[in-house]
């Protein structure tokens, strides 16, 4: 005998376009043994816009998705996919409020004959079929759509597939939709190996090309299946009647039993010689098969422990009062064993969902375990990101579940990783609770500078000089998000960074309005650099009062892919969200190096222009990595352990790190 089902042949296509096209990725998974049910499942994704964090989006929710997918192997495609798109939902809902994000994702699962998807933003899916090309998403006859009441991925569209079927999944980039007919033509009439060299021969004509495709063949794959061995009946042996006294007959026993219905072409001659014929039961009892008795399956003569339980204690107890007792306790123990079979067997949605999260995260530990053996340090640390993350999410302290042993695991191999050591801060300042709370702070040129305020408008900048307050200037109206300075000068930008203000003598001297709000800014002998999305500005003697800005940047220079900071000491230091670290000259690209880092809003770069490393200190994860300037390599990790949130981060000139704690404590670090 044959089992024939249905399997996937999968080809991806990832090529690198232009920067306007945003960051590009293709992720495919396939379950084999229990989880081979559920079929294979593929994300592909883009994501572009001015968020710091849009680099690493597409592997977090790739992530996120194949935990979740393969899971449960005993739910079915549809209700694994369902809850696929409810975890992706709520653990990446921080991305979807950013409105500068731009994201196009599309989910989609192949099971045997059915194909299941769900999409965020632009996507499609093309089916070959019958020398004929299908739009999946836009097809009512062959496709059927079920609105699922999410909030991002909010349908899923479900359908049938066959064997010779060929379907094409990609980002409709402009470089790809302007190409789409011809895509389609060559899609249904070559193979996919030719297929993927022509695409790959339109980047060698035009390098601006770039595309996300996956292809997929589907199959038919028979498997022989072994049929299934009977089973063996064992030969009861009955005990010799002299070896035991009979037991007393039970009621069932005493019930006469019914005579067989002869059939009507029986006669009683056939009795008669099936008689004569018949084995005598003394002379053999090793080959009796014994006449079984029905179980009764009564409701109301079988009890459970709990009610035999309670008989014994209420029988027992022959005066009222102790009756009483008893039935009490009795209550007691029924009430207790409920509520441990609701916490066992029958657990709440948000246990269900908190066991569901450790299971994830610790298949995640183990997935980032053979990274780390592969030498692929960055989806490693993606993957314990992505887990640290999840666990943050659970409310309480999820002791029960071992939440905090199993966030000590994670950071553990983050620590293999990162080669992370334990650091010594030193207190340098303790600024007065009565100015507001410390939350930015700048080191240059010997001087160091602290911005306080309580509220977003209104704040005092601190001058501080051997470790005491030095000066004290209040400023009205002005609610910083950075702040830099110069020998004589404080700098600093509004909450949106669209303006640059300057600082000195009490008073501001210069106020630089931007076209576009800045991704960062930097301040290099008085002279302001502005990083945007698309470009790097420079104002020169923007401390003495010019306002002009010019591009800096050569004609045809660009930046890397999301751009997140940026450095300046004659050099400029590009980091993107991926952790390039891209390295210009005079407006003219000189380097470029992978720090393996995931680079987000919540790390801050710090450096001196004379020295030879660049510290990015992460404020979630109170670590400091120091990076080489000359090739991006890890040098060092140092945790800082501070139980209090780190709000802000600056540079000293002797390879020292200055931060502020939540609690307006200014700590120096010496590398």
């Amino acid at each position: 005998m044959e089992k024939i089902s249905l399997r996937t042949k999968t080809n991806e296509i990832v090529l690198k376009g232009a920067p306007n096209d945003g960051h590009m990725d293709i992720f495919s998974y396939e379950e084999i043994g229990a989880k081979a049910g559920l079929g294979s499942l593929y994300i592909v994704g883009n994501t572009s816009g001015s968020a710091d964090d849009a680099s690493y989006v597409v592997n977090l929710i790739s992530s996120l998705a194949k935990r979740e997918y393969y899971l449960n192997p005993e739910l079915t495609p549809k209700e694994s996919f369902a809850a696929t798109l409810k975890k992706i939902n709520g653990v990446v809902e921080e991305f979807f409020k950013n409105n500068s994000l731009k994201m196009n994702i599309g989910v989609f699962a192949i099971a045997d004959e059915n194909i299941l998807i769900s999409k965020l933003g632009k996507f499609k899916i093309i089916l070959a079929r019958d020398d004929k090309t299908v739009d999946v998403l836009n097809n009512i006859e062959l496709f059927n759509k079920e609105h699922i009441q999410e909030k991002e991925f909010s349908n899923i569209l479900s359908g049938k597939v066959k064997t010779g079927d060929k379907i094409l999944a990609y980002y409709p980039n402009k470089a790809v939709v302007t190409r789409e007919k011809s895509l389609k033509t060559d899609f249904l009439h070559l193979n996919t190996a030719d297929f993927s060299e022509k695409i790959n021969s339109i980047k060698g004509t035009k390098p601006n090309f770039g595309c996300a495709m996956v292809c997929i063949n589907i199959d038919e794959f028979k498997e022989a299946i072994m049929p299934a061995v009977k089973p063996k009946v064992k030969t009861y042996h009955p005990q010799s009647p002299a070896a035991k006294e009979p037991a007393a007959p039970s009621p069932e026993m005493l019930a006469p039993n019914p005579k067989p219905v002869l059939a009507n072409n029986q006669t009683k001659a056939d009795n008669a010689l099936n008689a004569q014929t018949a084995p005598n039961n003394n002379a053999n009892n090793s080959d009796e098969i014994p006449r079984i008795i029905p179980t009764e399956f009564s409701s109301w003569k079988k009890q459970n422990i709990m009610s035999q339980l309670f008989n014994k204690l209420t029988f027992r107890a022959r005066k009222p009062w102790l009756k009483i007792i008893s039935a009490t306790l009795a209550a007691v123990i029924l009430i207790a064993t409920a509520l441990v079979l609701r916490t066992t067997i029958f657990p709440s949605p948000e246990t269900k969902e908190l066991r569901q999260t450790v299971s994830s995260v610790q298949a995640n530990i183990k997935d980032a375990k053979k990274k780390i053996s592969e030498n692929n340090y960055q989806e490693a640390r993606s993957l314990l990101l992505a887990s640290i993350a999840s666990l943050e999410n659970i409310d309480g302290d999820g002791e029960q579940n071992n939440v905090p042993s199993l966030r000590q695991q994670v950071l553990a191999e983050l620590d293999q990783i990162d080669g992370a050591k334990e650091a010594s801060p030193v207190l340098v300042y303790d600024a007065p609770t009565e100015l507001g709370k410390a939350k930015l702070i700048s080191t240059m040129d010997n001087n160091l500078f602290i911005w306080t305020g309580d509220t977003s408008s209104d704040g005092h900048l601190l001058k501080i000089d051997n470790n005491s307050l030095s000066k004290k200037s209040d400023l009205k109206d002005q609610g910083p998000s950075t702040l830099l300075n110069s020998s004589d000068t404080a700098v600093w930008s509004d909450k949106d960074m669209q303006k640059i203000y300057a600082f000195k003598d009490d008073k501001i001297v210069n106020e630089i309005n931007l076209t576009a709000p800045a991704k960062n800014i930097y301040l290099y002998q008085d002279n302001l650099y502005i990083l945007s999305a698309d470009g790097i500005s420079k104002t020169t003697d923007a401390t003495h009062g010019n306002t002009k800005a010019k591009n800096w940047l050569a004609n045809g220079v660009a930046l890397p892919n999301d751009p997140i900071m940026m450095l300046v000491d004659g050099n400029v230091y590009v980091f993107s969200v991926s952790g390039i670290m891209t390295t210009y000259y005079k407006g003219e690209k000189s380097k470029e190096a992978q720090t393996n880092l995931a680079l987000n809003k919540d790390y801050v770069a710090a450096s001196w222009p004379d020295s030879k490393y660049i510290f990015l200190l992460d404020k979630n994860l109170g670590r400091i990595y120091k990076i080489s300037k000359e090739n991006g390599s890890l040098e060092s990790t140092v945790k800082i352990g501070s139980a209090e949130p780190i709000m802000d981060a600056s540079a000293g000139n002797d390879d020292s790190v200055y931060f502020i704690t939540s609690n307006n404590k200014v700590w120096k670090i010496s590398f």
